[in-house]
């Protein structure tokens, strides 16, 4: 079962589960813009930026840090 199909289950009394749908809608609108302008902002940034999981391998690079490494992103991400 999907997410999206538990909270169209959730208290549907009264109109409930259409105002926690209506809410969730709004909290994953706010989250993928917070998200775009974050990640335009590193990618705007001309210092090398880069994240890695808890095993050490990268999972996000700028294109700064691309330039300064001499490889392409593909060739980065995933590698420790």
């Amino acid at each position: 079962m999907a997410d999206d199909d538990r909270i169209e289950d959730v208290g549907d009394s009264g109109g409930e589960g259409a105002l926690l749908r209506e809410q969730v809608d709004r909290l994953t609108a706010e989250l993928e813009q917070s998200e775009a302008a974050h990640r335009g902002l590193r990618e705007s940034l001309p210092l090398a930026v880069f994240f890695k999981d808890v095993d050490g391998h990268f999972i996000h690079v700028n294109e700064a840090l691309c330039e300064r490494v001499g490889r392409s992103e593909e060739e980065i991400i995933g590698r420790k």
